[in-house]
């Protein structure tokens, strides 16, 4: 399973932190964020990884191509300050299957990933599945600038 992970934005709400380079690249820990992600995909069996840029996408492409056997492309949002809806519709064209969509700035751990890919594919209960969406939620209390999720009945 390949995946795509939003890394467009400014990151205007970490104030200093943002001044000289984007919000994928604040060190948590002295590991940027947009690695801290790739690397818990990688150790998730994820190999494959496409990632939106857009505000100063020069110093997120300085990446490279590959981390530590992940193969990683890039994917241009001109629309960045628009928002994530746009940065994922810039990779519109870039997978014709199932993928994980991921932020470059949630930090999680990758048994996370494995038992969403486990739920999708039905290697979890044997039984193969056909689930649209699946969606890893922390339960908590939002603010304003979060993306809110309405759970009823465990769906």
């Amino acid at each position: 399973m390949k995946a795509l992970i939003l890394a467009a934005g400014a990151g205007l709400r970490l104030g200093k932190l943002t001044q000289d380079k984007p919000k994928a690249l604040v060190p948590i820990a002295g590991v940027p964020l947009l690695l801290r992600t790739i690397e818990s995909l990688r150790k998730a069996g994820i190999t494959e990884v496409y990632v939106v840029v857009g505000y100063k996408r020069e110093d997120i492409s300085k990446i490279g191509g590959n981390y530590k056997e992940t193969r990683i492309h890039y994917v241009r949002n001109e629309d960045w300050e628009k928002g994530n809806l746009y940065s994922l519709l810039a990779a519109k064209d870039c997978f014709d299957e199932k993928f994980l969509l991921c932020m470059c700035d949630h930090i999680f751990d990758p048994r996370i990933v494995r038992g969403l890919v486990g739920k999708e594919t039905g290697k979890e209960t044997g039984k193969e599945t056909k689930i649209g969406v699946l969606l890893a939620v922390e339960k908590k209390r939002y603010s304003e600038e979060d993306t809110k999720v309405l759970v009823k009945e465990n769906k």
